[in-house]
């Protein structure tokens, strides 16, 4: 797989406008986010266990059963799996879902769990005591 950096440098090649489609259409939400689980080991149990989501909710995302799915959810996963704020915005655009805005108070808190590597539940956590919604997506 052909990462951001490189498909930018790409785009200043010779290579053709269908050259280039071609290669960033293989940067798929299901691709990259198994190149972060490989990257960070992680595996989908992992994920179940520590994300917070139900394990139903878990498999979906991997299997992309949704063309959107939620940001909450995505983010959750993402936390778990370790990735950094780029990372995660990467995958949350991927996947449509959305992104992050530095000016949007409850983005602020999720941006900084990313930094600060907190677990969901210190996320979760943040978010309340700020009067923030908490992550949706939370097992029952």
């Amino acid at each position: 797989m052909i990462s951001t950096k490189q498909l930018e440098e790409e785009l200043k090649s010779e290579k053709t406008t269908d050259e280039l489609i071609m290669q960033a259409s293989n940067v798929t939400f299901m691709n990259y986010l198994k190149s972060m689980l490989k990257k960070y080991n992680k595996t989908q149990s992992y994920v179940v266990e520590h994300s917070g989501l139900a394990k139903r909710d878990v498999y979906k995302i991997f299997k992309q059963e949704s063309k959107r799915p939620n940001k909450d959810r995505v983010y959750r996963v993402a936390l778990t799996i370790g990735c950094n704020q780029a990372e995660c915005e990467h995958l949350l655009n991927l996947g449509n879902s959305g992104g992050f805005y530095v000016h949007n108070p409850r983005d602020i808190i999720l941006i900084r769990g990313l930094y600060e590597h907190k677990s969901v539940i210190d996320v979760d956590i943040e978010l309340d005591e700020h009067g923030f919604d908490v992550l949706e997506g939370g097992a029952k």
